[in-house]
């Protein structure tokens, strides 16, 4: 900044100003914001996963919403499998939403009255979605070779007689619901 000073050159210094300073404060009240809306989460290895994904999301232009309103310390499932599911289920989100004029993705992990947690993810998206193909290995709304990840999920979930996931629609809304006994 000095250098643009000392140069007189106000246009330099106002293009550094907004293009570093601002978008770099910017980062670091959003990371702040997003370890603070994480809080009551004391799972270490799923915060450390929803914080890398979610802070991607924000780098794109993606509006997070994150509830988790109570401490959530345990949840009946491998921490590795429920790490892999959510990985892929907020990848998807994000490749949804960020083709929508204002994307955004909502997250809620809270317990439940029964002792459940129950985790939702929300985004919008553009796509055309045969709810009923999700889970089918190879189906993908997207070019080349892809469609594994909601089969990989299904695989996992194959494994838990104890968590429930209810996929929906509503009004350009993809929800994902993962009830967790």
């Amino acid at each position: 900044m000095e250098r643009y000073i000392d140069n007189k050159d106000l246009d330099g210094l106002k293009k550094y100003f907004k293009e570093k300073i601002i978008n770099t404060e910017k980062n670091t009240l959003l990371k702040n914001s997003l370890i603070h809306d994480l809080g009551n989460l004391e799972l270490m290895e799923l915060k450390g996963l929803l914080l890398t994904k979610l802070l991607t999301a924000v780098e794109k232009k993606i509006d997070i919403q994150i509830e988790i309103p109570e401490k959530i310390d345990s949840i009946n499932m491998d921490i590795i499998d429920l790490s892999r599911m959510i990985g892929i289920l907020i990848d998807n989100a994000i490749e949804a939403s960020i083709e929508c004029e204002n994307p955004f993705i909502n997250l809620a992990i809270m317990k439940t009255n029964d002792n459940s947690v129950l985790m939702i993810i929300e985004n919008n998206f553009t796509n055309t979605l045969d709810i009923h193909q999700l889970y089918k290995n190879h189906y993908s709304t997207k070019k080349g070779k892809r469609g594994y990840g909601l089969n990989n999920v299904k695989d996992i979930l194959n494994n838990y007689p104890n968590v429930l996931m209810n996929t929906s629609i509503e009004e350009n809304i993809f929800i994902q619901e993962i009830e967790i006994r």
